[in-house]
C-alpha cells in the first residue's frame, strides 16, 4: 500500500522562482493522509542554485535530490518518475516544473487514493489548450477527456497528479528533443495508445477546474515564467521580478505587452 506522495519538482537554473514555487507547495499542498516525499530533479544546475532549494526544504522529511547530467527535461522526468515509481516503490505521484506557483491550499490526497483503484492516467491541474477538448462527467467531481486523438497536450507543461500507467502505455520520454517537443511526442503516443482502448487509463480535470484561460481564478496554480518554447502565457507583473532573466529579454516573450 503507498504510503508516500512523491512530489517531483523539476527545475533548472530560475533560482528565486524555483524557491518560491517549492516554499509554495510546502506550505500549500496538502497530501495527507500519505506523507510527502520531495524529489528535486535539479538538471545539472548550479551548487548555489541547488543549496538554495534545500534551504527551502529544511527540516521537511523525507526528501531527494537528483541530478540527471544536465541532458535537459526529458532526462529529468525520466529519472524522477523512476525513482518515484522503482526506488520508492509508488504508483501516483505529483509533478510539476519550477515556474508554477500554488495560489491556495490544495488537498491532493483523496485524489491520490482514487487514482490508486481507478482507470486514472492523471488529474490535471492546469489549462486545457483547446476549446475542442471533449469532456464528460466521470466521478468525485472530475470530467474525463473522451476524444483523445489529436486533442490537448495531456502533460504539456503543467502541473498533474500522474500514475505510472501513463507510462506503462506510452512509454516514457524521448532525451533526444527539446523541451516543448518531448512532451508533444509523449501525448502523441498517449494519445494514440488509449484512443481506441476499451479499458484505457483517462486523463482528468476537476469540474471547476476545465478552462482555458490561465488567467482564470478557478485554477489553483498560475505560470509565472517566461518560456522560449513559444509558449503565449501571460506572466503577471506581480511575478516578474522572480524571473531570473533581463527584462529586455521578458518582454520579447510576453505576447500581451
Amino acid at each position: 500500500m503507498q504510503k508516500i506522495l512523491p512530489v517531483l519538482f523539476f527545475t533548472h537554473a530560475r533560482t528565486r522562482l524555483a524557491c518560491e514555487a517549492l516554499r509554495r507547495v510546502v506550505e500549500r499542498l496538502d497530501t495527507s493522509p500519505y506523507e510527502k516525499h520531495y524529489v528535486v530533479c535539479h538538471d545539472h544546475s548550479s551548487a548555489d542554485h541547488v543549496d538554495a532549494l534545500r534551504e527551502v526544504l529544511k527540516g521537511q522529511g523525507r526528501k531527494s535530490f537528483l541530478c540527471p547530467e544536465g541532458r535537459g527535461l526529458g532526462a529529468s522526468m525520466n529519472r524522477g518518475i523512476s525513482f518515484a515509481v522503482d526506488d520508492l516503490g509508488c504508483d501516483v505521484f505529483f509533478r510539476m516544473e519550477d515556474d508554477w506557483l500554488l495560489e491556495r491550499h490544495l488537498p491532493v490526497g483523496g485524489w491520490a487514493s482514487l487514482m490508486l483503484v481507478d482507470a486514472i492516467a492523471a488529474i490535471r491541474m492546469g489549462m486545457m489548450y483547446r476549446e475542442s477538448s471533449e469532456l464528460v462527467p466521470y466521478k468525485s467531481g472530475l470530467l474525463r477527456l473522451k476524444s483523445r486523438r489529436d486533442r490537448t497536450y495531456n502533460f504539456n507543461n503543467q502541473v498533474a497528479m500522474v500514475h505510472r500507467c501513463a507510462h506503462d502505455v506510452a512509454g516514457m520520454y524521448d532525451e533526444s528533443l527539446g523541451a516543448q517537443d518531448c512532451e508533444r511526442d509523449f501525448a502523441a503516443r498517449f494519445n494514440a495508445a488509449t484512443e481506441k482502448g476499451v479499458i484505457s487509463p483517462y486523463v482528468c480535470w476537476p469540474e471547476a477546474w476545465a478552462r482555458n484561460c490561465q488567467d482564470s481564478p478557478a485554477l489553483p496554480f498560475i505560470h509565472a515564467g517566461f518560456s522560449e518554447l513559444g509558449h503565449s502565457f501571460r506572466v503577471p507583473n506581480r511575478y516578474r521580478y522572480l524571473n531570473d532573466i533581463p527584462e529586455r529579454k521578458a518582454k520579447e516573450f510576453d505576447p500581451d505587452e
